[in-house]
């Protein structure tokens, strides 16, 4: 982790170590001309025990994470740090008692027991500052972290959602899909000339659909309809089994702002792994609506009874699913109904309600 990295860099033990040493300087400079007593005596008293002190603040990281500065916790983080702080320098006060006798009696020409005595208190004081600054150091070093964590997490969002896109787009504009696309126009320019036609009027506003949406980030949901109705036309012509589609998109649903691309896979994925598998064909429904907290997507399509194993799903609808979940959050899901005879999938996407102005197509009821 970053913050550990920190607090074991040698560098990070040279700058806090040369500053608790300055510090103590510092304060043994000032005591002495206070206190009108000898440099060098309060230099000999303060200086040999403060590495107790800076022990004791440095291992007040380890506590820092468990007791957060939180409104709803911030009498049992006060408390804590308090025993905490208390006990640190209860250690550092016996270190520089014992530091002091011994002193007064090796060398007592340099120092005597009432000059511990009196330098005690102040220097008591002192750390317990120092103290209480290490740990707001602390503090700081660990929202600092976070909020490095932060960043890095939604970083890694933004490119797992790129690369989401990337998935998307390539599975959109699939070679597979266009070269039958083409075969089928050729074929169908010889026998049939009027479905040619329209297969390649579909086709066109498909291709045009995926360049001039590729990089926004919403459409109306109008134009999801319209986007995956090209689609099922043109794979309807194969006639693989007797398919018809209805699309329902409401006008209270029509303008609602939708992340592009929605609507395609959950189409391919009816045809593909459901109709497509039924001897007798079967009507894909495709239908929104919406409530006061979200709106939903549905697609429903026929299917035989042991037609579809958990794998037939494939990446399009995890894909999918990724997208959601990055965009809207929890909120956003794709569910799977799995019937007996009928697979419905559901996208449900949270807080949509205001609407995208200029949408192509104002609602749309459509049956092919």
């Amino acid at each position: 982790m970053i913050i550990d990295r920190i607090y074991t860099s040698g560098r990070f033990f040279i700058i806090t170590g040369a500053a608790w040493v300055g510090t103590g300087i510092v304060m043994a400079l000032y005591l002495s001309f206070s206190l009108s007593l000898p440099p060098w005596t309060c230099a000999c008293l303060i200086l040999p025990p403060m590495p107790i002190g800076y022990v004791a603040a440095w291992a007040g990281r380890f506590i820092v994470p468990f007791f957060p500065i939180a409104i709803n916790r911030l009498r049992k983080t006060i408390a804590v740090q308090g025993v905490y702080a208390l006990l640190s320098i209860g250690a550092w006060a016996v270190t520089f008692l014992i530091w002091g006798l011994l002193c007064s009696y090796f060398a007592d020409k340099l120092v005597n027991i009432h000059t511990v005595y009196i330098l005690m208190p102040f220097v008591a004081a002192a750390m317990m500052m120092l103290h209480i600054t290490a740990m707001l150091i602390h503090y700081l070093i660990l929202s600092a972290g976070e909020q490095r964590r932060i960043a890095e997490e939604l970083l890694n969002q933004k490119l797992a959602t790129a690369e989401a896109e990337v998935a998307m787009l390539r599975s959109t504009m699939h070679p597979h899909f266009l070269f039958n696309s083409l075969a089928l126009l050729q074929s169908l320019m010889v026998r049939q000339p009027e479905k040619a036609a329209g297969a390649l009027s579909d086709l066109t506003e498909f291709l045009l659909y995926s360049v001039q949406f590729t990089l926004k980030r919403e459409v109306p949901l109008a134009d999801e309809f319209s986007h995956a109705k090209h689609f099922a036309n043109i794979e309807t012509l194969r006639e693989i089994a007797p398919v018809t589609f209805d699309f329902d998109c409401p006008l209270d649903c029509a303008d609602l702002p939708v992340i592009p691309y929605i609507l395609q896979p959950l189409v391919e994925n009816a045809l593909k792994h459901g109709v497509n598998q039924c001897k007798d064909g079967g009507t894909i429904t495709v239908s929104a609506s919406r409530d006061e907290r979200s709106v939903i997507i549905e697609v429903a399509n026929p299917r035989e009874p042991v037609s579809i194993s958990a794998k037939s799903a494939g990446s399009g609808l995890s894909t999918l699913a990724r997208r959601l979940q990055m965009r809207y959050g929890g909120g956003g899901r794709l569910l799977i109904d799995k019937k007996e005879t009928e697979w419905i999938a559901r996208i449900i996407i949270p807080g949509v309600s205001k609407p995208i102005q200029g949408s192509r197509e104002d609602s749309c009821r459509i049956q092919s």
